[in-house]
């Protein structure tokens, strides 16, 4: 777990689209690991703040992150890295039953995560849990029922947004497009001190891949089905219409994400 490499790995090395370089620009700087922190990503995803955070706290400290799909851990293993760098450490296991001793970790990350979990107060204790006393954890959601979009159509783009808010995807054990505006009680109620909320936008002005507004368009009746009577050709104009907005110049995605920063 001990990394010794002196790379320092800049965001935009990171992050390559636009939109969540900036967003994680602004995440790591509040968040801000230091040499020789011991730091728990809990739900890693494809493992790029993992391995932002282990170049920045070397050479004393390390960085572990937790995913309940070995896929994600295989792959952060796997995936290359600069040379003479070394990679993050990944486990396979639960956010509501975290392996460690309490008293662990400096910090603790978890963002986009708890949507994904059935019993989120348990995870947010657990992550409290495993923190020294004075240690920091950042806790953070995008909340999807309230995406803005510049469409024509405004009841069409309400329905659409509301569906996919809905909607549950496959890989989560829960779902709730309300995540963001609710994480703000879960992590009161979990005793942190030195609390702040921050809200975070995420803005684009350009309808087009791989930025994040288009990318949460694509998507397709069917997984919206068992929430929505939204049909395959609705979703499509929908796509139509921002598309058209963006040529004229006129349209704006914006998505929050809530930020909660405390100590143990």
């Amino acid at each position: 777990m001990l990394n010794n490499s002196n790379i320092q790995l800049s965001p935009s090395e990171i992050w390559s689209i636009s939109d969540r370089l900036e967003r994680w620009s602004r995440l790591m700087e509040w968040f801000s690991p230091k040499p020789g922190d011991r730091i728990l990503d809990v739900g890693f995803g494809q493992g790029q703040p993992l391995r932002f955070i282990s170049h920045r706290v070397t050479p004393n400290g390390w960085a572990i992150g937790v995913e309940p799909e070995l896929g994600k851990v295989v792959a952060l293993t796997e995936d290359a890295t600069p040379e003479g760098s070394v990679n993050p450490v990944g486990l396979v296991t639960d956010a509501q039953a975290l392996p460690f001793a309490e008293g662990t970790f400096d910090g603790v990350l978890c963002v986009n995560v708890l949507e994904a979990v059935i019993n989120r107060t348990r995870a947010v204790n657990e992550m409290r849990r495993v923190l020294k006393a004075g240690g920091r954890l950042l806790l953070a959601h995008d909340d999807h029922e309230s995406q803005v979009y510049t469409c024509a159509d405004r009841e069409l783009c309400r329905r659409v947004v509301r569906a996919y808010a809905e909607s549950t995807f496959k890989s989560y054990a829960a779902s709730d497009g309300q995540m963001g505006r609710r994480i703000w009680g879960l992590f009161r109620a979990a005793g942190f001190v030195d609390t702040k909320l921050r809200v975070l936008p995420l803005i684009n002005t350009e309808y087009r891949e791989p930025l994040l507004g288009w990318t949460h368009a694509q998507f397709s009746a069917e997984l919206v089905s068992g929430v929505s009577d939204l049909t395959q050709q609705e979703i499509e104009r929908w796509q139509a219409d921002l598309a058209k907005s963006s040529e004229r110049g006129e349209y704006i995605y914006c998505l929050n994400l809530y930020v909660c920063l405390g100590r143990k």
